[in-house]
């Protein structure tokens, strides 16, 4: 597990520090190219589960994933690839932040990156990429 280091507890450093993650040079944690090795291994860990993908998120090769702490809570990463560029899956259970994104997506752009982000149920996640925003909506 690698362990992010401590930063405010809010959703917006929350993201800020997922996106910062992703945006260096990381290891990953669990390397499988198939999605229910994946959500096997990530159960096994009692780290939270990655929703559904859509078609098109299911159509991207995955890489792998890592499991990450924020504030003493598990996060799970899937790591995906597109054509000449990475897209990123967070999910973290809404006890972990104390003001949680709406069920709708949230668009925004830090550094390089686009993020969507949104809550279902008892999680939130995160989809990023090095892409743009119609992107990302192709992908949700």
């Amino acid at each position: 597990m690698t362990l992010i280091v401590q930063a405010p507890l809010s959703f917006a450093a929350y993201r800020a520090k997922m996106v910062a993650f992703v945006s260096v040079e990381y290891k990953l944690d669990l390397k499988t190219a198939s999605f229910d090795e994946f959500r096997q291994a990530v159960a096994k860990n009692n780290f939270p589960s990655i929703p559904t993908l859509t078609p098109t998120l299911a159509k991207l090769s995955l890489e792998g994933g890592c499991l990450l702490d924020w504030h003493g809570h598990k996060v799970t990463l899937m790591c995906m690839e597109a054509k000449d560029h990475d897209v990123w899956l967070f999910a973290v259970e809404n006890a972990a932040l104390p003001d949680v994104p709406a069920t709708a997506p949230v668009f925004a752009k830090t550094g390089k990156i686009t993020t969507a982000s949104w809550t279902d149920g008892e999680r939130t996640y995160i989809l990023a990429t090095e892409g743009d925003e119609a992107e990302l909506k192709s992908y949700l």
